[in-house]
């Protein structure tokens, strides 16, 4: 199965344009039809299946009403605002502009996490994971943690990234690399490779140090050049001691962010199950994989705002 071209992101990052529209807030039309039809033109959506959706975010008439002009017929100059939807930060202004921002695009700005699910062959879920590491014509620093995966996963995924080798540095728990006695060595490659402790503490406190360093060896990460794939979160939900996981797991998120990075966590159960809900809350998303009568599929579903995209080819 082969990536499509470099910039393979953009493919399947969800909603990831952001566009600008005008309005005129003395139209027959009200404020959320305008909305609606905005969305709808960005996200080649039916507007029916928008309307009501608009009304689990926002009251419409409220709406509406915003930027109507006074009582005594004054009109309103100025004012804004912001709510989400569909994927989508909306920003309606009194001066007649419908602004979309990917909420996507937002957060990787600011840093982001997300958590990988379905049961997928293996295969899919590193096809999925490359293009979760961007854009190769950007220099990026990129962090594997693999505690139930050989080191190969790595640096297959890098190959299929086209990311080189040099950035990377890949920790293996001391559990992971034990259970791979009976493995194939990995081949000589030009990634650094550690080894951890396997327990979540163990990396938490391996993250802070290394992307500490990473940090200054950069002179500091532009947003979203740090990538962090952690293959992955099962050995510790089989565990069962899932409210100690979800703490440790909430650092180890706080950390990605705080170097503006993104991180992406694997967990090979389907959406439904007790385990991805029970750490689905650590995220900003969930990137659910399937395999249906057309072949390999994923969806986002945002946590935030609890919006889940239509189902898309892999």
């Amino acid at each position: 199965m082969l990536l499509n071209g470099t910039d393979t992101e953009a493919d399947v990052a969800p909603e990831s344009s952001s566009q600008t529209f005008q309005y005129t807030s003395q139209s027959d039309q009200p404020l959320s039809r305008e909305v609606v039809m905005s969305v709808s033109r960005a996200s080649d959506i039916d507007p029916i299946e928008l309307h009501q959706g608009l009304h689990e975010v926002i009251n419409p008439t409220a709406l509406n009403a915003l930027f109507q002009p006074t009582v005594d017929g004054t009109p309103r100059q100025e004012g804004t605002v912001e709510f989400l939807f569909h994927g989508y930060r909306v920003s309606a202004a009194a001066d007649g502009t419908i602004a979309l921002r990917s909420e996507f695009n937002r957060l990787k700005q600011t840093g982001m996490n997300l958590l990988v699910c379905g049961t997928v062959p293996d295969r899919i879920r590193d096809v999925m994971s490359a293009c979760l590491l961007g854009d190769a014509t950007r220099e990026r620093a990129v962090l594997f943690v693999l505690t139930d995966r050989p080191t190969q996963t790595a640096l297959d995924r890098l190959v299929d990234s086209q990311i080189p080798e040099q950035q990377a540095h890949v920790f293996s728990t001391d559990d992971s690399v034990r259970s791979a006695v009976t493995r194939p060595s990995p081949p000589e490659t030009d990634a650094m490779l550690s080894t951890v402790t396997g327990s979540l503490d163990g990396i938490h406190t391996a993250l802070l140090r290394t992307l500490d360093e990473l940090e200054q060896s950069h002179d500091g990460f532009a947003p979203a050049e740090l990538r962090v794939c952690f293959d992955s979160l099962r050995p510790y939900i089989d565990m069962n001691n899932l409210e100690r996981v979800t703490t440790v797991l909430e650092k180890i998120c706080d950390v990605i962010v705080q170097h503006d990075g993104m991180g992406q966590f694997l967990l090979p159960y389907a959406f439904v199950s007790p385990e991805i809900q029970s750490v689905r809350s650590c995220f900003d998303f969930v990137l659910e994989l399937r395999i249906s009568q057309h072949g390999p599929e994923y969806r986002w579903h945002f946590n935030i705002t609890g919006f889940t995209t239509q189902w898309l080819p892999l």
